[in-house]
């Protein structure tokens, strides 16, 4: 597959962990990685940056347990919420980014 189709392809994955989950985004690359659509190199890669907490049910349980933490502070993490799975994305894109220096 060409890298541009290849990035496009692992970028549907990624947008299929953030708004599903991370099993429907594995179950794709697994497909692709037994078609032999993605070299050993870019699969790690790959799995690495779908190997977040950075998903919309994610949000709910963050917000949900932290909220019996913290009851009166519910409003500012609701607030929060969207800002904490953007920079659990980031987190993930940055320890991919490490793993592809290192392999």
């Amino acid at each position: 597959m060409a890298d541009s189709r290849l990035g496009i392809g692992v970028g549907i994955y990624i947008g299929k962990k953030t708004i599903l989950n991370e099993f429907i985004a594995y179950l794709d690359l697994g497909e692709m990685i037994k078609k032999q659509e993605i070299s050993q190199r870019s699969a790690i890669i790959a799995t690495y940056a779908l190997c977040n907490f950075a998903n919309v049910g994610s949000i709910g349980i963050t917000i949900g347990g932290m909220t019996g933490i913290a009851p009166n502070r519910q409003q500012d993490l609701a607030r929060m919420g969207v800002r904490t799975m953007i920079g659990g994305l980031l987190a993930g894109f940055i320890t991919a980014g490490i793993a592809g220096i290192l392999i």
